[in-house]
């Protein structure tokens, strides 16, 4: 069983890219096209967990999850590729990405969350809840992770870890300015602006 899943969920649904390409025409111009061919090698249907293959119950967004095997030509691909074939097959998607023996998983929920490449016995994939909708918040936490506090749904807790993220760089960007700083005034407004930034990032 591929990640642990049932093997009632298995398919195979090899899907060209020219059958992409001819689709969804319109979102793929030439440079768009070429990154897609230099990227990606082939884009495999491998499992669909639904409420007949796991035995639960449909929720009422969630309907169905696919596992998309994406076989990479490096280990070096835009976000924008994967992120662009969760949005035009306008499912709820988990891609298995692999290069050589190596592989990744990402999955796409407003933003793409991927892990680090690892052998295939590192990933297992658990459906843990009683509906469709709960099946997916936990995939999404699993691979993102992300844990939910403070009763958060699972979009308002990806909005809070986000803006974590971008107050983590900023002062960490800060920080390095400051140790270069040699006048006093503008380090010490650094370190105000420093000092500002951390409390926000404790207070979210």
């Amino acid at each position: 069983m591929l990640l642990g899943l049932p093997e009632k969920s298995e398919i195979k649904k090899i899907v060209s890219k020219k059958q992409i390409y001819e689709k969804y025409s319109k979102e793929f111009n030439s440079a768009r096209k070429k990154s897609f061919n230099d990227e990606i090698e082939k884009i495999t249907f491998i499992n669909e967990i639904s409420k007949y293959s796991v035995n639960c119950e449909e929720g009422k967004e969630v309907k169905r999850i696919f596992v998309i095997k994406i076989d990479l030509k490096e280990k070096n691909f835009s976000d924008e590729n994967i992120s662009l074939i969760s949005k035009l097959f306008n499912q709820k998607i988990i891609f298995l990405l692999t290069n050589e023996d190596k592989f990744s998983l990402a999955i796409y929920q407003s933003k793409l969350f991927k892990t680090k490449f690892n052998n295939l016995e590192s990933f297992s994939l658990k459906v843990e809840g009683l509906n469709l909708d709960k099946i997916w918040e936990n995939f999404v936490l699993f691979i993102s992770g992300y844990q939910l506090t403070n009763e958060n749904d699972l979009n308002t807790q990806i909005d809070i870890e986000t803006k974590k993220e971008k107050l983590r760089k900023e002062i960490e960007i800060l920080e390095k300015q400051a140790r270069k700083e040699i006048q006093v005034k503008k380090a010490f407004e650094l370190h105000k602006k420093i000092k500002f930034l951390k409390n926000e990032l404790i207070n979210l």
